[in-house]
């Protein structure tokens, strides 16, 4: 695989940071048993397992390669990076009972799921951070099997109050239970309470016209990326120099070991949760004819969250826990607000299948989410964006996934002689863009979080014809696929990191790269495929 990631605003001066041998597989298995005791009690059990194995090391040979040197001066990069080996998978067991009394349709249920991950990786990296500073990185962790177990019980009641008024009433109760590559437990999140209210109230007797609403806390299920780095035995250790030490065998002027040790960090930090957020929604909904309309306003709000951080010149420097909080009270605590009005419409008419939608939208905070969608990179419960003092100047504001305007229509024609045309088109406004220097880890704000303009609105334009054979045994479809017709390529992602480290003057070092692209819309690209069905 090919792939740039990182570097991609660095000149590689060989192909070996690029190329990479990565192996993918897996299995999933699942079986659900029903059962009706009763004409008024209906019971569901099942249980679900999955599992997948991954794997990435350089692709070059190894009797000839070096380990990866990055230069932040000149911007480039050669040699080959770690490596990373990880099997994971998910097992889930699950028991519910749905109670039918007439104007009560209860449901209590609980659920006990296992998510796993077993993980090692390692490698050594050279680095020039500027030019006179030299650095080399060591990093390899003693691997080991993590595990996240959440034991789950809920109780919801559907009560018809009178023919047109439902209100939808519940509470979910859950937990997660960390372990470490020990075995051990390491954190728990106990108390995940969640009440649900939903209210439904038809405004005539034929059901053409409703008004609903809703509120609900939601808690997410956090991944086990803060587990593979934190309780586990993770040695690293950081040498730095001021002359290249792949030259010559050198002594470093200084060496910092930032090793951390599961027993360090496998214990109880009070008074956090995993991130959750409360939502409220409020909507009306009316049958035109044979088309549906429905108008809602959605309001969604972070609470809290889980992540880790660095406090450069206290004792504890490394910190693990809820920001705003305790030892984490360097930052500010996390926010994350989306505010929308959604409108669509939906029908059918002579065979036609339609449906259009339109969302205007605002999403705010200064906290991305699990996903770190500033830089484009997946590492819950690190965001490099949100993860040290400097980084909390000018933090809040326009979030990236901020997109005040999204339009979407999806339509497809029946023909009696088996053809279906269909075509999808979306139209979307840019995402916001920032101005970025580096910090001590990471990158900090320059400017406030997204007010350095926007990348270009996109729009993107798919059709899929099918066609029904006449056979019966097997019956036969053939469908045609155009994605991304027109072929816009469109700038998607832009580089917004505007400064470097300073020079030993202390005068900024721009980057010549600012604001130039990164990633694009994807080709347009044609597919033809076949479907038997037996």
């Amino acid at each position: 695989v090919v792939d740039p990631g990182y570097w991609a605003t660095f000149t590689p001066l060989n192909v070996d940071p690029l190329l990479t041998r990565q192996t993918t597989g897996g299995m999933a298995g699942a079986l659900r048993a029903t059962a009706t005791p009763t004409r008024w009690l209906t019971l569901e059990a099942s249980i679900a397992h999955s599992r997948t194995n991954a794997s990435e090391v350089p692709d070059v040979d190894t009797t000839r390669s070096v380990p990866l040197y990055e230069d932040d001066v000149a911007l480039t990069v050669q040699g080959h990076a770690g490596h990373s080996t990880v099997t994971q998978g998910r097992t889930t067991v699950a028991l519910d009972g749905t109670a039918n009394t007439g104007r009560h349709t209860i449901i209590l249920g609980g659920e006990y799921e296992d998510a796993h991950v077993t993980a090692q990786n390692g490698g050594v990296v050279f680095l020039r951070d500027d030019s006179t500073v030299w650095e080399r990185r060591e990093e390899r962790s003693a691997g080991g099997t993590f595990h996240n177990r959440a034991p789950t019980v809920y109780l919801q009641d559907a009560w018809r109050i009178v023919d047109r008024l439902t209100v939808n009433a519940g509470v979910r109760w859950s937990a997660q239970i960390l372990t470490g590559a020990s075995g051990e437990t390491a954190q728990t999140f106990a108390g995940e309470w969640q009440p649900r209210l939903g209210i439904n109230w038809r405004l005539d007797r034929v059901g053409k016209r409703r008004l609903f609403a809703s509120y609900g806390r939601f808690y997410q299920q956090i991944p086990l990326n803060l587990s593979r780095l934190w309780y586990v035995d993770y040695y690293a250790v950081y040498s730095y120099y001021s002359n290249d030490p792949r030259l010559a065998i050198l002594a470093p002027d200084s060496v910092y070991d930032g090793s951390s040790y599961e027993s360090e960090w496998a214990k109880q930090v009070p008074n956090i949760s995993v991130e959750n957020f409360d939502e409220v929604t409020l909507g009306y909904e009316a049958l035109l004819g044979s088309t549906r309309l429905t108008l809602r306003g959605i309001r969604r709000s972070l609470r809290s969250s889980f992540q880790w951080g660095i406090a450069p010149g206290t004792s504890q420097f490394w910190i693990l826990g809820t920001p705003g909080k305790g030892d984490f009270a360097f930052l500010p605590p996390p926010k994350r607000t989306y505010t929308a009005l959604e409108v669509s419409l939906s029908g059918a008419r002579r065979g036609l299948r339609y449906q259009a939608s339109y969302v205007l939208s605002r999403t705010w905070g200064n906290y991305s989410g699990l996903f770190a969608s500033d830089l484009g990179i997946a590492d819950p419960g690190g965001n490099f964006t949100f993860f040290t003092p400097e980084q909390a100047a000018n933090s809040e504001g326009l979030l990236p996934n901020d997109r005040p305007h999204v339009l979407k229509l999806v339509a497809a024609l029946s023909t009696s002689f088996g053809m279906t045309p269909g075509v999808f088109f979306s139209y979307m406004s840019g995402t916001p863009i920032n101005e970025f220097g580096t910090a001590t880890f990471g990158w900090s704000f320059v400017s406030r979080r997204g007010t350095s303009g926007r990348t270009p609105a996109i729009w993107d334009l798919g059709v899929r014809l099918t066609y029904d054979t006449p056979t019966h045994r097997p019956h036969t479809r053939v469908l045609v696929d155009v994605q991304h017709l027109g072929n816009p390529r469109q700038t998607v992602r832009v580089d917004q990191l505007h400064y470097f480290k300073q020079d030993p003057n202390g005068n900024p070092n721009p980057n010549p790269n600012y604001l130039l692209p990164i990633a694009y819309q994807p080709p347009m690209t044609a597919r033809l495929g076949v479907e038997l069905n037996f």
